[in-house]
């Protein structure tokens, strides 16, 4: 589970200033996304927020991820390599009342 200004990578603390990790110095921006279990296959309907400084994106969306090879024409397993490709694909659903795709609040 991750924690507030704690580094999802390598556990050190982040200064809550900047979010940088004290260890390794690096920021991370943590994609909660739902997916299946089973790797690179998978939909699920769920809402997702993106925070801004100042407000709020707001939207639902059915999630796939999809892994490739990085040659798929000539590679009959499509087993994953470091020169594998993977995409991540939100398919916006329009809010059941609203008939929006997605709702911006700011703050």
């Amino acid at each position: 589970m991750l924690e507030s200004n704690i580094c999802p990578v390598c556990w050190a603390f982040q200064d809550p200033n900047t979010g940088r990790c004290l260890v390794c110095g690096k920021r991370y921006n943590v994609l909660n996304i739902p997916l299946v279990i089973a790797p690179c296959q998978g939909t699920i309907i769920d809402s997702f927020v993106i925070p801004y400084p100042n407000g709020n994106l707001i939207f639902d969306a059915s999630v796939t991820m999809e892994c490739y090879a990085a040659d798929a024409f000539n590679d009959a397993s499509l087993q994953i390599t470091p020169t594998s490709k993977a995409q991540i694909i939100f398919d916006l659903k329009p809010d059941k009342d609203t008939n929006a795709l997605f709702t911006i609040y700011a703050h």
